[in-house]
């Protein structure tokens, strides 16, 4: 028994959750709610979302709410990042996060 228990305990003391979606995009946020809801109430996971702004810099205010979330990372804290949206791989082999407003507009965003 006490093989079998230590064979299925998590190498994580804590487990942060940054559930992110493009603000305009509201079609996402159901499904959004519910995984939010799972991570919560079926696994106790500290959860958080957050709306990427459409706005010509997007990719900074990203970076400063990935930042804070990293900030308090430790090697046993595991960090889980869930994008509900769009994305494409630009013909530079560039990852790009994209939401379209309506035909012909796109609001996107590039990792690196």
């Amino acid at each position: 028994m006490l093989i079998y228990a230590q064979a299925n305990r998590s190498v994580y003391t804590n487990v942060s959750v940054l559930l992110l979606r493009w603000e305009d995009d509201l079609t996402v946020e159901p499904d959004l709610t519910a995984l939010q809801k799972v991570f919560r109430e079926r696994f106790n996971y500290r959860t958080e979302s957050w709306s990427i702004p459409s706005c010509p810099n997007p990719l900074s205010k990203l970076t400063m709410q990935i930042g804070q979330l990293i900030e308090h990372a430790r090697p046993d804290h595991l960090l889980i990042v869930y994008y509900a949206g769009y994305g494409f791989v630009g013909s530079d082999h560039n990852l790009y996060w994209a939401w379209y407003d309506e035909p012909g507009s796109a609001s996107w965003l590039m990792l690196i």
